[in-house]
């Protein structure tokens, strides 16, 4: 019922002078809101039109540059590839060469060297394996518990330097075969072998325990 009445309220106002009136005004409304969008569009199928052959023309500029940037940089790539080409090929040919030379000179030289080098393999391993033998040791408990501890002294430092010194050597001595007098050889391993740093059988001085 209530739908009824609204209904025929609603065409009662459109029949009216103020209803004509308002739709009149809702009606103009839109009428404006559609020739103000139009009127927008218009504006920018115009701006896009004017602007289309400006960029079309930078377009045309850009496409130019990138087409010589892609010839550089293939210029580029062929060049890079050309030199290393030919630094790999110079490479090989050195490392086959040089290894070449280094094989001839090693087969000729002195078999003094590996004699040498055997000698002072066996010199590493009894030092590795014999440890404690060359090992020197001392030590005494100083002070008064809780603040009691031992006081230690051994050559376990020179042995290391000589181990060390000795397994340096054997790889040094690989290079005397490179070089071309060998008459020497006999000569320059003796001193090598002289000048190998020694075990210290003497051992510093334990402190007094005045000096704690």
């Amino acid at each position: 019922m209530t739908e009824v009445k609204n209904e025929g309220f609603i065409e009662l106002l459109k029949s009216s002078t103020l209803g004509q009136s308002l739709m009149s005004e809702v009606e103009q409304k839109k009428l404006d809101e559609r020739i103000k969008l139009a009127k927008e569009l218009a504006e920018l199928h115009t701006d896009a039109d004017a602007a289309y052959p400006k960029y079309e023309s930078l377009k045309q500029d850009a496409l130019v540059a990138v087409r010589a940037a892609e010839r550089a940089l293939a210029e580029a790539q062929a060049k890079f590839w050309a030199i290393e080409h030919e630094r790999s090929s110079k490479s090989l040919a050195y490392d086959i060469r040089r290894n070449q030379i280094e094989t001839a000179l090693r087969q000729g030289a002195s078999p003094e060297i590996d004699k040498f080098k055997s000698k002072l393999c066996d010199l590493h391993g009894e030092l590795t394996t014999g440890y404690a033998k060359y090992l020197r040791r001392e030590s005494r408990f100083v002070g008064i518990p809780p603040n009691r501890y031992e006081q230690v002294v051994s050559n376990a430092a020179s042995i290391k330097a000589r181990r060390r010194a000795i397994f340096e050597a054997m790889h040094g001595v690989e290079d005397l075969k490179l070089e071309p007098d060998q008459g020497s050889i006999p000569e320059r391993l003796a001193a090598i072998l002289a000048n190998l740093p020694p075990i210290d059988d003497k051992l510093p001085p334990l402190l007094p325990p005045s000096y704690f």
